[in-house]
């Protein structure tokens, strides 16, 4: 049996005993719907941490697709998860707990660092849209003003206005996860960097939140598991250190960096994250709607 050592997981991923199936497989991630309807992300060692997610020292020329298939079976218990058929054992007990709180963040677009850092990330991300063929197919999915309309509800803190734009993002786009699903994760970053323990941000945060938990059905279960993580507070590595970059006002090169493996999930689910992420940052600043993304 070969056996899989986890390295980190997420403070939503259960890694002590459960049940559940194999939701879908691709070479450097599995995601296993369990019998609870939670959702469990395995990753490869090099990919970004997740709230449910467990990184794993997989084996060289290892992948998930070739290794599992989707609808088996698997059980946890004492910490030792089994892939019976596949003949896989793996030590969640191992795995450090993994979780990058935004909440601690208070990023000011009035900055000139944090501003020019902003404008630094929103350059990668035009960069990044002009040399990804897939940019033009799937940004046409989400029809044009409904992210802008999410900006402006929380500008003015109009949680029915607010409301009523997750409702039209939520579910809309194509691909594994739909791109107003990645726009709202984003956006929801942005919001917790820039919150600044406000007490009127932070309500309005929070009633935005309650509303994206309960359109989470509309969408596909990996994606509304994204969402529910991003309304409590929780986001994946990749787009936490980028608005971590933001916030600090790291310089030209940091955000490069940053914003690499940010833009670089999925077809395009990175460019609409990075995207909802900028208009969430530009909700409490002082900045137009249209700076705020290429297109809404």
């Amino acid at each position: 049996m070969t056996q899989i050592r986890a390295i980190s997981a997420g403070t939503s991923a259960e890694t002590e005993r459960f049940t559940g199936t194999v939701h879908s497989v691709f070479s450097r991630a599995c995601n296993i719907a369990l019998d609870d309807g939670r959702l469990l992300t395995l990753l490869a060692a090099e990919q970004g941490n997740a709230p449910n997610a467990v990184r794993l020292e997989t084996p060289p020329g290892f992948t998930f697709d070739r290794a599992l298939r989707t609808g088996e079976r698997i059980g946890c218990r004492a910490g030792v998860m089994r892939f019976g058929q596949a003949g896989i054992s793996v030590r969640l007990a191992s795995a450090h707990p993994w979780r990058h709180d935004l909440d601690g963040l208070c990023a000011d677009l009035r900055a000139p660092s944090v501003f020019a850092a902003w404008r630094a990330a929103r350059r990668c991300l035009r960069r990044h849209e002009t040399a990804n063929p897939a940019t033009d197919l799937t940004g046409l999915s989400v029809p044009p003003g409904r992210a802008l309309a999410l900006w402006r509800a929380a500008r003015a803190q109009d949680i029915d206005a607010g409301a009523a734009a997750l409702r039209g993002l939520v579910g809309c786009g194509m691909g594994l996860t739909p791109a107003g699903d990645d726009i709202v994760v984003g956006f929801f970053a942005g919001l917790r960097a820039t919150m600044c323990a406000d007490d009127k941000r932070m309500a309005y945060c929070t009633a935005l939140g309650e509303n994206a938990r309960t359109l989470a059905d509309r969408t596909n279960p990996i994606s509304g598991a994204y969402l529910v993580h991003a309304a409590n507070g929780g986001f994946a590595e990749p787009i936490a250190r980028l608005a971590s970059a933001i916030a600090d006002g790291a310089g030209e090169d940091a955000i490069v960096r940053a914003a690499r493996p940010a833009l670089g999930v999925g077809a395009t689910s990175g460019e609409d994250g990075v995207r909802g992420l900028l208009l969430g940052f530009a909700a409490w600043g002082r900045l137009s709607g249209n700076e705020g993304a290429r297109r809404g």
